[in-house]
């Protein structure tokens, strides 16, 4: 440098030192850091830092590269100076490093290069994500003062330009998934809608009622799917979803997702294939959620694979793991998109023939429940129109201690009909469960608000409650527990069925006294099935 140098101590490898009190008090102190190894140039770096007109700031010190990235990560600096021959890591590797954990570098850098090769060295510095460059030979109080406080604003420009397009983004991301969720609503609804108008027509006609009622349980099971999807993300972003593992052979797990895909491949007339081994495959999993994996690459599989196409399922074990490949012959992915698919709300630009798109949810699931099953989920397709495959790798049990059976009797009879109160405000929700329970042998009666389900509870003493939470006039936890004060409402059976199914929301219910949590929309089978043992449980 052009001036001489106030030594400093030459063993202090970080140091901090008081600002220019010529500057009012009040004014905010910059942190900044030297990284320097040469103490002469850090000794003027920090006068000339103290004698600036522009900023109050406490100096922090580093001899060597990786202390000054130590130093940078600890104290958060509003600028570091930063040199760029160092004995330990060059100016470029100090760059690289403070940006591991963040993709860009997290505050402004000033580079010291040498007169020779200020330009070249500075700009190969801009462009790893310094803001600005001097000379050594050139610097003076005044250029190093504007050079600092000039990188100081350039960068705060561009993190707020940055945040804005974020926002931006966000935002053109938010609305792109409400169209989808609408338009991934409707889909199903429009057949739905469609069958009810079938029914209307059929005339009696057994045929022509059997393919409606078909048609639309396959699409409300859609519609229940993707909200399902959607509540599981949710459950696991808040660390709130709890895996029930048992031991269970994959053979059955196959079975369950293959089953629950079944009429999407004849719908579009795909041939689907299975090749599993002959000897059975053990793991401790959660038979539903592990289904749920599989189901979820095979829908995604018949959605993107044109009618008339084929997909493919092979089980093959290898040491200690199992191997689940889902293949498809549909329209692929190109090489560059395929880390995105796991992202949430990924969508990946497809061709304009296919109209196929879906919430960008169902593959973000699958990589979280197979990761807390100690698995890996892989993608592998050779572009547009190859084809794709995933590959799901799970750990297998070695040594298998299956529980044992309980079998559950095949007894179908209701000779031990319940007194069932079904109270929801929405009526044709009433109506419509109050038939179906009413059609299977049960005694029913019906309530649309909290107070007229306490008065007709107390007139009916039913068996078992069905209590929806939101209700006017009082909701469904003060109707239970107006229930609960009565002598005969102590031992009914009340069951809560809300389209609030998140932890908390069963939590609470398990607090209010309910005895069961059921989620809108239940299925009837499952509602059958619980009243099925309360059957048995009164006898």
């Amino acid at each position: 440098m052009t001036e001489a140098f106030r030594p400093s101590i030459p063993d202090e490898k970080i140091r901090a030192e008081s600002c220019n009190e010529k500057l009012s008090r009040e004014t905010p102190k910059l942190k900044i850091v030297i990284i320097e190894d040469n103490p002469d140039d850090r000794s003027l770096i920090r006068r000339y830092l103290i004698q600036s007109v522009d900023f109050r700031c406490t100096i922090f010190e580093a001899e060597t590269g990786t202390g000054g990235v130590q130093l940078c990560q600890e104290i958060r600096p509003d600028c570091a100076i930063l040199d760029m021959y160092l004995p330990d890591l060059d100016g470029l590797g100090v760059l690289q490093k403070l940006k591991d954990s963040e993709s860009d570098v997290p505050f402004p850098v000033v580079v010291l290069t040498g007169i020779t090769d200020r330009s070249s060295n500075g700009q190969t510095a801009i462009f790893h994500g310094a803001q600005d460059y001097l000379s050594k030979d050139w610097i003076t109080a005044e250029s190093l003062g504007r050079t600092v406080v000039n990188s100081i604003e350039r960068f705060q420009l561009m993190r707020s330009k940055r945040a804005e397009q974020a926002l931006k983004h966000a935002d053109r991301r938010k609305n792109e998934f409400l169209a989808t969720l609408a338009h991934e609503l409707r889909n199903p609804l429009a057949p739905i809608r469609n069958g009810l108008e079938l029914l209307r027509l059929a005339s009696g006609d057994p045929n022509t009622i059997a393919q409606a009622r078909e048609m639309m349980e396959r699409q409300l099971d859609q519609m229940v799917r993707l909200v399902d999807d959607l509540l599981d993300i949710s459950r696991i972003s808040n660390g709130k979803l709890e895996l029930r593992k048992e031991n269970i052979e994959l053979s059955r797990i196959i079975h369950q997702a293959v089953e629950s895909v079944r009429p999407m491949f004849d719908a579009a007339n795909q041939a689907f294939a299975t090749a599993l081994p002959v000897e059975p495959i053990y793991l401790e999993a959660d038979f539903a959620r592990i289904a749920q994996v599989f189901a979820n690459l095979l829908t995604n599989a018949s959605k993107f694979t044109h009618a008339n196409g084929h997909i493919w399922l092979t089980v093959t074990r290898d040491e200690g793991t199992v191997k689940i490949s889902v293949k498809d012959d549909g329209i692929g992915i190109p090489v560059e998109k395929q880390g995105q698919v796991f992202d949430m709300f990924s969508q990946i630009e497809q061709p304009v023939e296919n109209s196929q798109k879906g919430l960008g949810i169902g593959l973000s699931l699958v990589q979280r429940l197979v990761e807390m099953h100690k698995g890996v989920v892989e993608i592998k397709s050779d572009g547009f129109g190859t084809g794709c495959e995933f590959t799901v790798c799970l750990p297998i049990l070695q040594e298998v201690v299956l529980p044992t059976a309980n079998p559950k009797s095949n007894e179908t009879s209701i000779a031990n009909p319940l007194r069932v109160l079904v109270v929801d405000d929405n009526r044709d929700a009433v109506k419509s469960l109050a038939m179906v329970l009413k059609l299977t042998g049960h005694k029913v009666e019906t309530a649309y608000d909290g107070r007229e389900a306490v008065d007709a509870a107390a007139m009916f003493k039913p068996d078992v409650v069905l209590l929806d939470l939101g209700l006017p006039k009082i909701n469904g936890y003060e109707a239970c527990r107006q229930i609960r004060d009565q002598e005969w409402g102590r031992n009914i059976k009340i069951i809560a069925v809300t389209g609030w199914g998140q932890d908390d929301d069963r939590k609470k219910t398990n607090d209010a006294d309910f005895d069961r949590h059921l989620v809108k929309p239940v299925k009837p089978a499952v509602l059958l099935e619980l009243l099925a043992e309360l059957q048995t449980s009164s006898k």
